[in-house]
């Protein structure tokens, strides 16, 4: 693989991973999977999303929701780039050859998505992100959200 190509491989992971899901997991991948969750420390978790976040921002149909400064963007940007290549070139390099050799480049942007996955469970771990994301529910149709699960044959759970 060009090197212009694995760059441009791993800005691609890096922008989509967080949200992607596990297709048909190989070996390989839930080795490399493993290896970047464990190798990943929780500010390296943190540090990922904000990057994201940062990529998020710049899109001009929620630009005006939030202000990422250019250097701020840059540094992001430096710092997602060296995690990337500690985690993949040294933390888990044999890892990542495997998954490389056996299952293909599509075995990265999975194995970064179960990162990614467990960077925002962490995130959302948090009381001020959950309790923003539960408000969600006081915005709903109840009765028919009960009616919708009462068609699936569901009970609805209790109200509180």
């Amino acid at each position: 693989m060009k090197l212009r190509r694995a760059a441009k491989l791993v800005v691609a992971v890096l922008a989509v991973g967080v949200g992607a899901t596990a297709g048909q997991a190989g070996l390989y991948q839930d080795d490399l999977s493993r290896c970047l969750v464990s190798a990943a420390k929780p500010e390296d978790r943190t540090m990922l999303l904000r990057w994201v976040f940062a990529a998020m921002a710049s899109n001009p149909k929620i630009k005006d929701m939030s202000q990422v400064s250019a250097d701020q963007a840059k540094s992001l940007s430096v710092n997602a780039a060296g995690l990337m290549q500690r985690l993949m070139l040294t933390d888990c390099h044999r890892q990542t050859v495997e998954a490389i050799k056996y299952e293909g480049a599509g075995a990265i942007q999975q194995a970064f998505g179960t990162l990614g996955q467990i960077a925002m469970a962490d995130l959302m771990r948090e009381d001020a992100s959950n309790a923003y994301m539960s408000d969600l529910t006081n915005h709903l149709d109840k009765p028919q959200w009960e009616a919708l699960m009462a068609e699936a044959g569901v009970k609805a759970p209790a109200q509180k």
